[in-house]
């Protein structure tokens, strides 16, 4: 989810000329995360890489789980600690990256309330008096 953010963060900030970039980067990382098979088979460069991929860590948990019955708790904790990692990431990137759209004004209006709303909570559409979650405020029009 926290990777997730940090593509969508990329591009909102460069258009969507950058999904194409973001699909490739999910094809690209699926053998490395272990998904087809084994990380202990990969070349050591590329074993590095899987270390920090929460999904890898849960692909070797799963097959562990699978074939061998034993819960590898060592995976999990490494899944979900890179997972509030890269989350924490995530929503600094995306935040940052909709604040930047929000003044370069390449949002969609109808689009920009609900994305700040939630990102920041009710608590934004303080500065629009007008502005309620089931109908974006006059300046949004």
């Amino acid at each position: 989810m926290g990777i997730g953010l940090a593509v969508s963060s990329v591009i909102l900030r460069a258009g969507l000329g950058a999904e194409e970039i973001a699909w490739a980067a999910i094809f690209l990382a699926a053998p490395v995360s272990g998904v087809y098979y084994p990380i202990a088979v990969l070349p050591a460069w590329m074993q590095a890489i899987a270390a920090v991929l929460p999904s890898a860590h849960v692909f070797e948990g799963m097959r562990a789980l699978l074939l061998q019955y034993e819960f590898r708790w060592n995976h999990f904790w490494w899944a979900a600690g890179l997972h509030v990692v890269y989350y924490a990431v995530g929503v600094v990137m995306f935040r940052a990256a909709v604040a930047k759209a929000r003044e370069r004004g390449s949002l969609m209006q109808m689009g920009e309330w609900r994305a700040t709303l939630a990102l920041t909570g009710p608590t934004a559409l303080s500065a629009r008096p007008s502005a309620s979650p089931d109908r974006p405020s006059s300046a949004a029009t």
